[in-house]
């Protein structure tokens, strides 16, 4: 059982935000959600598997805008978004 008074990581799985998510459900084929690319860094422990189609960023960026359960991941896709269109200008 956690220590109220101490930030344990099952607070943080509860209560944070999603880093990626693999769905495989019988509404329709397999498809995997990047919603943080620096995943990764975050957790190079995790044994992740990208399974069926990839979305996005596009699709990544809207789907986190409309779902409220996302809600803790918009700042974080706003800011990676704003950087990959300042690139983009940049480069052309």
């Amino acid at each position: 059982m956690d220590d109220p008074d101490v930030e344990y990581p099952t607070r943080l799985i509860h209560n944070g935000r999603h880093l990626y998510m693999a769905v495989d459900d019988r509404c329709g084929p397999p498809y995997t959600v990047v919603l943080d690319s620096d995943y990764e860094k975050l957790c190079p422990w995790a044994k992740t598997s990208i399974r069926g189609h990839l979305w996005d960023e596009d699709m990544t960026d809207a789907a986190v805008e409309v779902f409220a359960s996302e809600a803790d991941n918009r700042e974080q896709r706003r800011a990676k978004k704003k950087e990959r269109e300042e690139k983009k200008k940049k480069d052309e």
